[in-house]
């Protein structure tokens, strides 16, 4: 009886391993949005491209991939960010009423799940989602070099 207790035991280890490890391997995608009247600014990240968007058609001025290392650090970013209070992050916007600078958003796609955070002033990014913009913004700028 004590040997059955034990396999089961390493069994459901291994099936709950298992299941954080499919939950690792779904695509993440990460979307940074900046708009204005006369302006458009968008970084998608879609495991493994990063594409960087300067018209509202979407069309493509810049793409690349990423190496592993990169999406890690990423992935560590983010792991820091509750995504499930994403939606409740305290945001400042009362420069965007007045034109002075761009409306800004994040959403992550990531388990199957869909996270938005509310709209706040491009240049106040709040300080939750701070680290996450300023490593999507650097990347953003190498792959803009580099075409």
């Amino acid at each position: 009886m004590k040997y059955l207790l034990i396999i089961a035991f390493f069994l459901s280890f291994g099936i709950c391993q298992q299941a954080i490890a499919q939950e690792q391997d779904k695509p993440l995608r990460v979307y940074y949005t900046a708009s204005s009247r006369g302006y458009y600014y968008e970084i998608a990240l879609q495991e493994p491209v990063i594409k960087v968007f300067h018209s509202r058609d979407r069309q493509v001025s810049a793409e690349s991939s990423l190496p592993d290392e990169t999406w890690m650090e990423i992935r560590n970013i983010l792991s820091e960010i509750d995504l499930k209070t994403l939606p409740d992050i305290h945001t400042y916007i009362d420069d965007a009423a007045v034109d002075k600078t761009a409306i800004a958003q994040l959403r992550v796609c990531h388990g199957g799940e869909s996270y938005k955070s509310p709209e706040f002033d491009q240049n106040k990014v709040p300080k939750a989602l701070k680290s996450l913009i300023s490593k999507m913004q650097s990347l953003a700028v190498i792959v803009e070099s580099e075409q």
